[in-house]
């Protein structure tokens, strides 16, 4: 009994000043509301973090961007990075000649891509580029240098046609030239100055190279514009 007496309040004493069970404190509203936006917050930066580096990773678009807003030799040094990387994606060979000619750079690219120097390799894509600057250059000796390496009959055709009103004669002979064949006839078309001979060999031309299909639509509107004067 006097045991009992002694435990008891001795018991009560410990549960008085918390020897029970721990209660947990449990955030207010306020507190979980605040941490919510703060960690939406930072998923949210990390997020715009990330969107922003996607940007930024040199792309065809984002050096057309930069062109034009006037920032042409940082849209060329992207594209020469580009064709560095990829050699094989003709956007970016299509682009820097876009570029380089719209803003005046033909004269200067064609002497960096010179035919021994290519920074995507020695391909077509390379000479092509090459065959552009110089018709905007109006340099006949390094266009037919440049169509020298190229395969497409018709695509050869027009570099031809191109060489031949820089230089005012065509670089190979026409008698040698087969008025049956699709480049032929681009060719003699091109050179033609009779409107009946011309249009005679246009009419019915079919061509699928993009610059040939370019190029007659060309001679075709010149054709027709003539025979209305």
């Amino acid at each position: 009994m006097r045991l009992y007496r002694i435990l008891v309040p001795a018991i009560l004493t410990l549960t008085a000043c918390g020897g029970g069970e721990e209660e947990v404190e449990q955030p207010n509203p306020a507190e979980i509301e605040a941490r919510a936006k703060a960690k939406a917050k930072r998923q949210a930066a990390r997020k715009a973090k990330a969107e922003a580096a996607e940007e930024e990773k040199p792309s065809v678009e984002l050096a057309i961007g930069l062109s034009q807003n006037g920032k042409v030799d940082d849209a060329l040094a992207m594209l020469k990075g580009l064709l560095a990387e990829t050699p094989d994606a003709p956007e970016a060979w299509d682009a820097t000649a876009r570029i380089g000619i719209a803003h005046g750079r033909h004269t200067a690219l064609l002497a960096e891509f010179d035919a021994e120097t290519a920074i995507g390799g020695q391909t077509e894509f390379h000479h092509r580029l090459r065959a552009k600057l110089a018709v905007a250059s109006s340099d006949s000796p390094q266009l037919l240098a440049a169509i020298s390496k190229l395969s497409d009959a018709e695509e050869i055709a027009v570099y031809r046609a191109h060489d031949a009103a820089i230089s005012g004669s065509l670089s190979v002979d026409a008698e040698s030239l087969d008025p049956e064949s699709t480049d032929g006839r681009l060719l003699l078309a091109s050179a033609e100055s009779n409107r009946a001979k011309k249009a005679k060999l246009i009419q019915g031309l079919e061509v699928t190279q993009r610059d040939a299909k370019l190029f007659l639509a060309g001679d075709e509107l010149a054709a027709a514009c003539t025979g209305q004067t």
